[in-house]
């Protein structure tokens, strides 16, 4: 699918928005919750096996409450105008499927794509992707079909009697952690992408930080394995 590079903001900041369903003073500003999203039922622990193509969900909670609550901590969303103006800043694509939805990355379509956040539309979007270059249901025009692509996503969620975040000591809250790796080999460079969040809530899911976006981390090399190097994404 063709991509689409952002050329004016405010025309693009009010295609396709949509206004937030609720939000939460912990979270920095402009963030909120995909109610819908929140609520989702979502695999624990899933494998896509294969040499080529794979992926590994792995979601980990001990009760019903605390599920809940990693559901939550997936559904947190930065502001589609942040997503936008980053994407404009620093010249990047966002690509074609931005209409309707809530924006997690600010650089990239399709499998180019970094995330910003770490989601529950992230993942999901990489698992797609898994889905579709197995099943050879996507093609890059102009390009080689890719010849590796791996996901894995590791969520875990626990109660801690204290945790600090940057602005303070928090007690008697619940902590998920979220971490993202993406890879591709296009047959000409290979590229490794791991992206990372820290939410804290308490237990009524009330969301008290939100740490780690904005910080994911890029490696890529030649396909022959030759000249990797290493940036951060830098959108914060």
């Amino acid at each position: 699918m063709p991509s689409t590079r952002i050329l004016v903001p405010a025309f693009l900041i009010c295609l396709g928005a949509t206004a937030p369903p609720f939000a939460d003073a912990g979270m920095p500003p402009g963030y909120f919750v995909d109610a819908s999203q929140a609520s989702e039922p979502r695999p624990t622990w899933l494998d896509r096996p294969g040499d080529a193509y794979t992926y590994s969900i792995r979601r980990g909670f001990t009760d019903s409450t605390l599920g809940r609550l990693l559901g939550i901590a997936e559904a947190i969303y930065p502001p589609r105008e942040l997503m936008i103006t980053k994407a404009v800043i620093h010249n990047r694509e966002l690509g074609s499927d931005t209409t309707g939805v809530p924006l997690w990355w600010c650089d990239g379509p399709g499998l180019r794509r970094v995330p910003y956040a770490v989601t529950a539309s992230a993942f999901q979007h990489y698992r797609d992707l898994i889905d579709d270059l197995k099943d050879r249901t996507i093609m890059l025009p102009g390009k080689p079909h890719p010849l590796y692509a791996a996901m894995q996503y590791l969520a875990t969620i626990a109660e801690r009697d204290s945790f600090a975040t940057k602005g303070a000591m928090n007690r008697g809250v619940c902590v998920a952690h979220l971490t993202l790796l993406w890879s591709y080999d296009d047959g000409v460079f290979f590229t490794a992408i791991e992206a990372r969040r820290t939410v804290v809530l308490d237990a009524a899911g009330n969301v008290l930080s939100v740490e780690g976006d904005g910080g994911a981390l890029e490696e890529v090399s030649l396909s022959q394995g030759i000249g990797p190097w290493r940036r951060l994404s830098g959108y914060r």
